[in-house]
């Protein structure tokens, strides 16, 4: 709620009487612009009256002048009736232009018109003496006379409501003017009273926030145009060592304080020297902060923050600058320290890098060139098992199964090791991605590769992601084909697919019912050769999780698992739902 101020109440006081002594005056003129249309309607109604008693009396005496030459023949009639008729067409001319403002009125005035041109034309040939426009005139005639006495009672009921309200309004605007006066009278009587409470309050205020200065931590001046020092706290004293005297220029102060600036580091990191120089051009700017390494008397060096803001009065024309001080030395070394640490920190994650791409690198190389040799194993075996099994014995044959199955083995750990360091390389591009058709391509592919997993498959309407599609492909495959490999060994396997929408992120899961795993483990799961289950219960290699965890982590996203033993297993991941 805002409070006026004593010059605000007395102006709107004054404005408030002024607007009712106008609003009384409108309502004078008001009700007197209404007694003068009364009067114009009661003048307009009385001369249609008196038109309309003329028409009517013409009227009956041109009947008259019908009856009384009823028989002859001859032009006398006609040029005796013809000017009859004449004289009411002109009344009835006339009787038009009074009723111009009433529609209905002037219907009927058409009307008349009509049968008394009728009448005139029926006159030419006899004498009209009982002809039925006689009373369709005169009953056209009291029509009117009807309807105007009717209107003109609606119109002086209308127009006496509207001089009552107009008195009821000139009354309340005076009861209100003289209830403002007596508001008016209370506020000025009240005025010096609140105005010696605001005085002191004002002063109380003004205590407060000397107290509230003097026990800031940080130290507070504020200099005007002519950059002398106005106003100080106590904390100043404690910072530079003294205190400046009031009306002083803040230069000279600076001087006296017995202590030399070291430098000036300004907040573009730019470290200044010549620093009384510098610190002056700080001060001419709206906005600066700087810290000073200041050089008090004796061994120590103090860091002092220097905040100056541009003060501004209440229509923002500036009147000065407002400088706050602070001790940061303790913070300046903190940061030198932690500077420090990152220095180091940095070297040491270049060298780890460079320790991992020579270790990819020599893992890519290992993996490539045992490629050779493997299939040259293979190679040798199968001739083996087809030009010699028939010479060699049951264990030879068996020996040579198991060299390969082994080679099978070993080539596909290669394969699924290169293609590991190959997501290690690529950076994953961000396009959109539908969910929905990548999972139904793998379904698809899975079941056509082993048709001899019969499983009841769930999927469930999938959010489109951002990410690159093969991966994202290989990350569903390699979790579908483990739900397939895990739950095979059940009569019911049911495999689900879904996922949630999240902020700004959405996540997938893929579950099944097969043989899951003891969840104290569940942090192995995704560490490159980390397996669960033995290769004589479930085939693999223990990579492909590990891809899952690369491909994943390369789009920002997150992937964990939960499971119970012989109860299934669900994997989690998120994707990107906006770039």
């Amino acid at each position: 709620m805002f409070t006026l101020s004593y010059s605000q109440k007395l102006t709107v006081g004054f404005l408030l009487a002024v607007s009712m002594v106008a609003a009384i005056g409108g309502a004078f003129f008001w009700n007197h612009l209404t007694l003068a249309k009364a009067k114009s309607s009661e003048e307009n109604t009385r001369e249609i009256m008196l038109k309309l008693e003329s028409i009517s009396s013409n009227i009956k005496d041109s009947e008259i002048l019908a009856i009384r030459y009823a028989g002859t023949v001859g032009g006398s009639f006609r040029e005796v009736f013809g000017k009859s008729l004449y004289t009411t067409e002109i009344k009835i001319v006339e009787l038009r232009i009074l009723t111009r403002e009433n529609p209905k009125q002037q219907e009927r005035v058409r009307k008349l018109e009509s049968l008394v041109h009728l009448l005139g034309d029926s006159a030419l040939t006899v004498v009209p003496v009982n002809s039925p426009f006689w009373e369709k005139i005169l009953g056209i005639l009291e029509e009117m006379k009807v309807a105007e006495k009717a209107l003109f009672q609606e119109r002086a009921a209308i127009f006496q409501t509207r001089i009552d309200i107009g008195q009821i309004i000139i009354l309340i605007f005076s009861i209100f003017n003289l209830f403002l006066l007596t508001a008016l009278f209370r506020i000025l009587k009240k005025e010096s009273e609140r105005r010696l409470n605001a005085e002191k309050s004002l002063s109380d205020q003004n205590n407060l926030l000397e107290s509230i200065l003097n026990n800031m931590a940080d130290g507070v001046f504020a200099i005007d145009k002519e950059e002398r020092i106005f106003l100080c706290n106590a904390r100043i004293l404690e910072l530079v060592g003294s205190i400046p005297v009031l009306q002083e220029d803040w230069r000279i102060w600076i001087r006296k304080c017995g202590f030399t600036i070291a430098k000036v580091d300004s907040s573009d990191g730019t470290n200044l020297e010549d620093s009384l120089v510098v610190i002056q051009e700080f001060f001419k700017r709206e906005s600066s902060r700087f810290s000073m390494h200041a050089v008090k008397p004796g061994p120590e060096e103090s860091i002092l923050e220097v905040n100056v803001r541009l003060l501004k009065d209440r229509l923002g024309d500036p009147i000065g600058r407002v400088v706050l001080v602070t001790e940061v030395t303790d913070r300046f070394l903190k940061e030198r320290q932690i500077k420090e640490l990152n220095l180091r920190l940095e070297k040491n994650l270049k060298k780890a890098e460079n320790a991992n791409r020579e270790l990819e690198a020599f893992s890519y190389s290992v993996s490539h060139d045992l490629r050779s040799p493997i299939r040259g194993i293979d190679g040798f075996t199968k001739i083996l098992v087809e030009d010699y099994s028939e010479v060699l014995d049951a264990e030879g044959n068996r020996l040579l199964g198991v060299i390969m199955k082994n080679t099978k083995v070993m080539g596909q750990l290669i394969d699924d090791l290169l293609e590991f360091y190959r997501i290690s390389k690529n950076d994953p591009k961000l396009d959109p991605v539908d969910m929905n058709r990548l999972v139904r391509d793998c379904i698809v592919s899975l079941e056509l590769n082993r048709p001899a997993f019969a499983h009841d498959v769930h999927i469930a309407e999938l959010s489109p992601a951002y990410g690159d599609s093969p991966m994202i492909k290989q990350v569903l495959m390699n979790l579908i084909s483990n739900a397939f490999k895990y739950s095979s060994k059940k009569n019911d396997a049911m495999v689900e697919i879904g996922g949630s929408v999240g902020d700004g992120e959405n996540t997938y899961y893929v579950r099944d019912n097969g043989a899951g795993f003891d969840h104290q483990y569940a942090h192995k799961l995704f560490k490159i050769f980390q397996r669960l289950h033995s290769p004589d219960e479930f085939e693999g290699t223990g990579i492909g999780l590990a891809i899952v965890e690369k491909i994943v982590s390369r789009h920002g996203g997150r992937v964990w698992a939960e499971g119970e033993k012989n109860k299934g297993a669900t994997f989690y991941f998120t994707l990107p739902s906006e770039v």
